[in-house]
């Protein structure tokens, strides 16, 4: 019978993703960040598609019977966390922050052991079980010793953590030491970049809107050089104080500019931004957790309208906090993108 983790201290007690090489802490961090959405009646449904090999997503035909039978369920095996690109294409968008190691140890055979498996609804792609399993050591065969089905409390947790308050957490201090440094944050180059980071791409969501707004009308290009046509709290700008570290600590001369909160008490002049953006907002009745958690910062010359960088970011679900594991640069490229034609492709 397969033990059930229920909370983060179960993780410490458990050899999965421990010790770099090891990446599985860092793959399941990734995943119940950007994977997992939890529903109002407390189903987890999948936010990518396996059957696209996104992220190296591949079928698994539970042929060692290590996991329940799902014949005549409508449900079926997924896994992913192989890092070899080779074999696995997709799994090369994965962060670096999970795939360092693998690259880094390139004669180890603990480099690439861990995996998440999950149960999946054929028609509604909702996720029935979660597991997390490992390789035996120079093996094709999974360790049924070292294979747990996780609680939805333990993803719900994680997803209320930054990365290295995980790691913490789970007793993966080592790990610490792989780990990307806030400079690292990911660059959107193109729009395909974008969409799969999944960015604003659910009704609920306004980021991808806000995004296009900014790039159509409040970012202008002069010879190369993007620049800001805003004044003061237009659009709800305000000043960010990146005092969690979130984004680069900023040289002399620069500051930061944030704009996305909707909330018109708290920033009144968000009401200035066009119904495109604040409609799932607006037209809410009820509480949702999602429609005003996406925010754009401006990287932004003293005195000066020069833009130096755009980032994207979003808040943890029902927090104040920003998800470190979801800031990504814009790079004046994409921006471009955006304002052609091009931009309407995306969805």
């Amino acid at each position: 019978m397969i033990r059930t983790l229920q909370q983060l201290g179960d993780l410490r007690r458990v050899t999965f993703g421990h010790m770099p090489p090891r990446h599985g802490l860092r793959l399941l961090y990734w995943f119940s960040i950007n994977c997992v959405k939890f529903c109002w009646d407390g189903s987890m449904q999948l936010q990518c598609v396996p059957d696209a090999g996104e992220f190296g997503f591949h079928h698994y035909g539970n042929y060692e019977n290590l996991f329940p039978s799902l014949r005549h369920q409508g449900y079926t095996y997924f896994v992913v966390g192989n890092l070899n690109c080779q074999t696995h294409q997709g799994s090369q968008d994965l962060p670096k922050y999970v795939r360092e190691a693998y690259n880094d140890f390139i004669d180890s055979l603990d480099r690439n052991r861990d995996r998440i498996i999950i149960s999946l609804h054929r028609i509604t792609k909702l996720i029935k079980d979660i597991y997390i399993t490992e390789h035996l050591p120079g093996s094709g065969d999974f360790n049924p010793y070292g294979t747990y089905l996780l609680s939805p409390e333990l993803i719900e947790d994680i997803q209320e953590m930054s990365l290295t308050k995980f790691l913490i957490s789970t007793g993966s201090l080592v790990l610490l030491l792989l780990l990307p440094p806030v400079f690292g944050i990911q660059t959107l180059e193109t729009l395909k970049d974008l969409k799969k980071t999944g960015y604003g791409q659910s009704y609920q969501r306004h980021g991808l809107r806000l995004l296009r707004f900014l790039a159509e009308n409040i970012i202008r290009f002069e010879n190369g050089v993007m620049h800001a046509q805003f004044t003061g709290d237009q659009y709800g700008f305000h000043h960010y104080g990146n005092y969690e570290g979130l984004l680069p600590v900023l040289r002399s001369g620069l500051q930061y500019f944030e704009v996305g909160n909707l909330n018109t008490e708290t920033h009144p002049r968000s009401r200035e931004l066009p119904a495109s953006v604040r409609q799932a907002y607006d037209n809410s009745r009820y509480y949702c957790s999602e429609n005003n958690v996406e925010r754009v910062m401006l990287c932004l010359r003293r005195n000066s309208n020069v833009i130096e960088q755009v980032y994207l970011t979003e808040h943890r679900p029902r927090s104040r906090d920003f998800n470190e594991g979801r800031a990504y640069r814009v790079s004046p490229r994409l921006i471009r993108q955006l304002q052609s034609s091009q931009s309407s492709g995306l969805s």
